[in-house]
């Protein structure tokens, strides 16, 4: 480990609040718990923003995957402070792929960008194509960020609407999650297996109630092991995060932004029930949340809303 780095880290720890940590750990179930130090944004902008003038920074935006999410940040502010497009994209496409979180993907915001519009448009149905949900995810929030105002298109919500899973994403009971969970889990005979939901945080807007993380105890001596649900039903062994979902707010949020922006050009998406289910109903929930959406658009939101028929 080189110089810089162990200063960096030694910085970070120095900045640790653990009320915060605890606090943004929730927020983040995709991220180890032990790999969050606990600081703030605002600091973490400070300590980039001192740091980009250092001739041996670049050790340590070379040093991936790095060890804790907010080292992931100070990368991303990093990134931001770059001046030089082509250099700013270059840096982006290699710590893309490292992204593991919806909230280091979303503070990425380079404000070299917004002057150079016509050159992003062209990286951007790049990466809408990866196979990556935070890249792609970053994709749209760029389409969100940049392009939803004086360079907009209407082609650019065809894009986004293209990423929409057609099969609803909560077409699945809770007895039905249990009994996949049950087929997943193995029978151990030191005990009978005691499974349980709890209560799910995941982004801001929370995970769907019938699709929370489900915790499974095996044996009083046995290991413990977490199954996530994915959308479609599926329980992954050891992995806290539904790669879909997150993919799936970012479009909900882009059409929720664009029919504050772009009403009657996104308005068909929406009554033509374009997305899955759940990104429709979440597109309506997020756009009826909106302060910079009339009373009267919101009225007839709420009409377009689906029903979703339990199996």
């Amino acid at each position: 480990m080189s110089e810089i780095i162990k200063e960096i880290r030694q910085r970070l720890f120095a900045l640790q609040d653990m009320q915060y940590r605890d606090f943004q750990s929730r927020l983040m179930p995709t991220v180890a718990k032990e790999t969050v130090i606990g600081v703030r944004m605002p600091e973490l902008r400070r300590l980039a923003k001192e740091l980009s003038a250092r001739e041996d920074i670049k050790e340590f935006l070379e040093d991936l995957p790095h060890g804790y999410y907010e080292e992931n940040n100070l990368h991303g502010f990093l990134i931001m402070q770059e001046r030089d497009y082509t250099r700013c994209i270059e840096k982006l496409e290699i710590f893309l792929p490292c992204i593991d979180n919806w909230a280091t993907c979303d503070l990425l915001r380079p404000k070299i960008f917004q002057k150079n519009l016509q050159e992003l448009i062209q990286k951007i149905p790049g990466w809408l194509g990866s196979e990556h949900p935070y890249i792609i995810r970053f994709g749209i929030e760029m389409l969100m960020v940049y392009y939803l105002d004086e360079a907009f298109s209407p082609e650019y919500p065809e894009w986004v609407a293209g990423l929409s899973q057609k099969k609803s994403s909560q077409s699945v009971t809770v007895n039905l999650l249990f009994e996949h969970a049950n087929h997943v889990v193995p029978d151990r005979g030191e005990s009978p297996q005691r499974t349980f939901f709890t209560s799910a945080l995941g982004e801001p807007d929370g995970f769907p109630a019938n699709l929370v993380p489900l915790r499974e105890n095996l044996s009083a001596n046995g290991p413990r092991r977490t199954f996530s649900a994915i959308r479609d039903g599926r329980f992954v062994n050891n992995t806290p995060d539904d790669r879909r979902y997150y993919v799936n707010m970012m479009i909900a949020w882009y059409f929720a932004t664009a029919l504050a922006k772009q009403y009657e050009t996104t308005l068909p998406y929406i009554e033509n029930h374009v997305l899955d289910t759940w990104t429709h109903n979440k597109t309506i929930q997020k756009a009826i949340e909106s302060d910079r959406i009339s009373e009267e658009h919101k009225a007839y939101l709420r009409t377009l809303r689906v029903r979703r028929a339990l199996p």
